[in-house]
């Protein structure tokens, strides 16, 4: 009886690994994350299971599509692990770990008709040709755009479907800027008249938020399955079906 309790002492002082599942969460925005789950989060988060199921890591990915605030709420507070997808702030830094590499970058670009034959080209041109360039009403999109010297922006736009629409009308709008993972799936997907010029204005790198309780092992497992992903070039083959 002495030995047998001396064994179960000695047990529980015996350090183990954390078994718990690291769960992974989506938000309700195409195309980092589709119905049919082939957005670029979506893939992400297979490969990345896939990595970290090599090391004895279960992960499970919550089937519900949240808000973007709600995901930073679930994370926050332990109810997800892992979140695809995040730009970089001070204010996260504080609450969530970010992972040693980013997922991704996103670069603002423009888009017009098809047939606009003036190339909006950089900032100063824009500035110069006095060209009005529409945004999204509150996005850091817009916020960015407003703080550059002589260019007009029209900031009264709420949504991007619409936009489009707007656009490919040519009845008033001609130049609309916002990032091109949103804009080069827009076009694809509703395949009307509109064209993505190559200039980028702003180029962004796109995280993986991790929730801060996570231990520390599961941390570093979770970025040494990322940098492989990276170096197998896995990564690079989801970017470029959704990327300019």
């Amino acid at each position: 009886m002495r030995y047998r309790m001396l064994f179960v002492f000695l047990l529980m002082l015996t350090p183990t690994l954390k078994a718990d599942t690291l769960i992974f969460l989506k938000q309700d925005s195409e195309p980092k994350f589709m119905p049919n789950g082939s957005g670029l989060c979506d893939q992400v988060y297979r490969l990345l299971a896939n990595e970290l199921a090599k090391s004895n890591i279960n992960t499970r990915i919550d089937s519900n599509y949240y808000p973007l605030k709600r995901v930073l709420k679930k994370l926050e507070f332990g109810e997800g692990d892992v979140f695809c997808g995040a730009g970089d702030n001070p204010q996260r830094r504080k609450k969530y770990v970010f992972s040693a590499l980013p997922v991704y970058l996103v670069s603002n670009v423009i888009m017009s008709h098809i047939e606009e034959k003036t190339d909006p080209g950089s900032l100063e041109n824009i500035a110069q040709k006095e060209l009005v360039i529409g945004a999204l009403y509150g996005s850091n999109s817009s916020k960015w755009l407003m703080s550059q010297t002589g260019v007009k922006v029209s900031d009264n736009h709420h949504s991007l479907d619409k936009v489009s629409a707007l656009i490919a009308s040519q009845k008033a709008l001609k130049y609309f800027y916002y990032h091109d993972l949103g804009m080069n799936y827009y076009v694809k997907k509703n395949a009307l008249p509109l064209k993505l010029w190559p200039t980028k204005y702003l180029t962004v790198p796109q995280w993986l938020l991790i929730n801060a309780d996570v231990s520390s092992e599961l941390i570093d497992s979770i970025n040494q399955a990322m940098g492989a992903l990276e170096r197998s070039e896995e990564l690079l083959k989801i970017q470029q079906q959704f990327l300019l």
